[in-house]
């Protein structure tokens, strides 16, 4: 009966401890568990410091640079024509669109047979006048003797001198020459404008006759380009107009660049025009190239197209005492960016020159002060930043 009595007072005691240790037990595993685990680390925090490349300022005297586009012009161009009429019987085998002629070659030939004849006739006549001329400079001395004598032996008799001494038969006599010697002179004028030849070193540009063509005076034979330089007529701002040394061409430096090509001439500053683009304003300035189609045969050259649009950049007088900086270090405003103490600083300039790919800057600057040539996404005053040369 004992036994049975304990039975029943041992389940009650398991039925309470049981729970008990499995509670004692989450709890105990629950702290390992917090004391187990891992922290992270605060990550620290750096500002952002952009590295950016610096140009340190140094005043100097800096040339110009004027940059303009034009289309390549003739110097000289002519509608050649013949000052004689006639059937062309020869042509130059450069006669054509193209060729090229040296100063007095042939470029064609009227038929000279008529010339001739005509230059004949009249060295007959004028050999004529000159046998006259002189048959009567020998009745001008008889006619002085006879008047000699009439004045001594009848000096009444003698009213005029002018006429006993033939004087209007010599004048007559001498007018006869001269007439004859022109027209002599006109014949072999005529007979050696039967050649028509080219009046400079030229390019053919167009020809408008052929062989067996009978060309009038008024017949234009075909049109020459002058090949010893061709001329760049540029629109140059007013403004800058000061920069060009006119009384010293040779002092500007000039470079033309075809827009089509890589090819590069030497030109020189010509003159101004005179007048001004009828929409833009600007002054028109005249730009050359000698020898443009190589002629010479300079090694390395390219022949310059007639027509070609070409870029030109001139070396114009310098401005003293100027910053010169990247046209993309100037910022909106006219200010630029400098570095000053590691820190980002806006500073207002004054620029006097401005090209495709730089800037003059006459104050606003300091010598030594270090100017931000990068870009930056989103600027602010006083920033930090890191120059190029220390990041290495």
């Amino acid at each position: 009966m004992q036994s049975q009595n304990e039975m029943p007072h041992k389940s009650r005691f398991a039925r309470i401890i049981v729970p008990l240790l499995i509670i004692l037990v989450g709890v105990a595993v629950a702290a390992v568990f917090k004391l187990t685990k891992p922290t992270a680390k605060k990550a620290e925090i750096k500002a952002h410091r952009p590295v950016v490349t610096v140009q340190r300022v140094e005043h100097e005297d800096a040339h110009t640079r004027i940059d303009a586009m034009g289309t390549v012009a003739p110097s000289r161009e002519i509608s050649l024509q013949a000052q004689v009429g006639g059937k062309i019987v020869a042509l130059s085998p450069e006669f054509e669109p193209g060729g090229i002629l040296k100063k007095n070659d042939v470029v064609l030939r009227i038929d000279p047979r008529d010339y001739s004849l005509t230059l004949k006739k009249t060295k007959g006549a004028y050999a004529e006048a000159q046998a006259d001329y002189r048959l009567e400079m020998g009745s001008q001395e008889v006619a002085r003797k006879e008047l000699e004598y009439m004045q001594l032996t009848a000096p009444d008799v003698v009213k005029d001198s002018s006429l006993a001494l033939r004087e209007p038969q010599l004048a007559q006599a001498q007018a006869k020459i001269d007439q004859a010697r022109a027209s002599y002179e006109q014949a072999r004028l005529d007979l050696a404008r039967c050649s028509v030849r080219a009046p400079f070193n030229a390019l053919v540009s167009s020809r408008a006759v052929n062989l067996g063509s009978t060309p009038s005076t008024q017949t234009e034979l075909g049109r020459l380009v002058g090949t010893d330089e061709y001329y760049i007529e540029l629109a140059v701002p007013l403004d800058r107009i000061q920069y060009l040394d006119f009384s010293h061409p040779e002092l500007n430096r000039v470079e033309v660049r075809s827009a089509a090509s890589a090819a590069m001439w030497q030109g020189r500053l010509v003159r101004m025009t005179g007048t001004l683009t009828q929409n833009t304003r600007m002054a028109k300035v005249l730009v050359a190239v000698d020898d443009p189609l190589n002629l010479k045969q300079t090694a390395g050259k390219l022949p310059l197209v007639l027509g070609d649009y070409v870029s030109v950049s001139i070396t114009g007088k310098p401005i003293e005492n100027v910053v010169v900086l990247p046209r993309t270090a100037l910022r909106d405003g006219n200010v630029v960016w400098l570095a000053e103490k590691g820190r980002l600083k806006f500073q207002k300039v004054t620029p006097v020159w401005k090209e495709t790919e730089k800037v003059f800057v006459s104050h606003g600057l300091k010598a030594g002060q270090t100017v931000v040539l990068s870009d930056l996404a989103a600027p602010v005053e006083g920033m930090m930043l890191t120059l190029e040369s220390e990041a290495r």
